[in-house]
């Protein structure tokens, strides 16, 4: 597995040192990669291989390699890779809400508490790539069909984003709180570039699918 680390990182760390608030952004960083490292270690458990680990700015994105074989294992209109990806995607905020649930009970900081609720409830807003909008997207593929999935998951991601929006503007105004200014214009970028390969990828469906 190749790690990658990107150098924007520091300056997040240098913009959340002059607000004052670097321990909060740690905290948070810290917890999302032991997020990421629970998706990895159940799709090692489940058989599957992680080809890159991408640290960044908010946070760490592995890529997986699955077995070959699995592709070949129909369930409906999906196959067995679509559902491993509904249960590694759905481990890392279950992972959140157990560390979220275990500082309430031995009444840790309460920072603790508040990082892993807001960790879950983000990843699982269904945008995709989120976690949410991932597992949605593959119970989608295995009911409905990929090309279907596709569709359906690119309309929810621009309802829920629209939403997110609107949600993270009032927080700014109300708040004037930095990183979550940084949060949405991150997210904004990403949800750009997946609705990009997205549409690629219905467009490269149509072409089989008509051969």
């Amino acid at each position: 597995m190749s790690i990658r680390i990107d150098i924007k990182i520091l300056l997040f760390l240098v913009i959340f040192y002059i607000t004052k608030q670097l321990d909060i952004y740690l905290l948070l960083m810290l917890f999302i990669i032991f997020h990421e490292l629970t998706h990895l270690t159940v799709a090692m458990l489940l058989g599957s291989m992680p080809i890159t680990m991408e640290i960044n700015q908010i946070g760490c994105a592995i890529s997986f390699k699955y077995k070959l074989e699995d592709y070949n294992k129909k369930i409906l209109k999906g196959n067995l890779v679509e559902l491993k990806k509904v249960i590694i995607y759905i481990a890392g905020p279950l992972f959140n809400i157990l560390v979220g649930i275990i500082a309430l009970f031995f009444r840790l900081n309460s920072c603790i508490v508040y990082i892993n609720i807001f960790i879950t409830i983000f990843n699982l807003i269904c945008i995709y790539p989120l976690d949410g909008g991932r597992i949605i997207k593959s119970i989608l593929h295995i009911f409905l069909g990929e090309k279907r999935a596709y569709e359906i998951i690119l309309n929810i991601s621009n309802i829920f984003f629209i939403i997110l929006l609107i949600l993270c503007s009032f927080l700014i105004l109300k708040f004037h709180n930095v990183g979550i200014l940084i949060g949405i214009i991150y997210i904004s970028a990403i949800k750009i570039k997946n609705s990009k390969d997205i549409r690629l990828k219905l467009k490269i469906i149509d072409i089989i699918n008509k051969d």
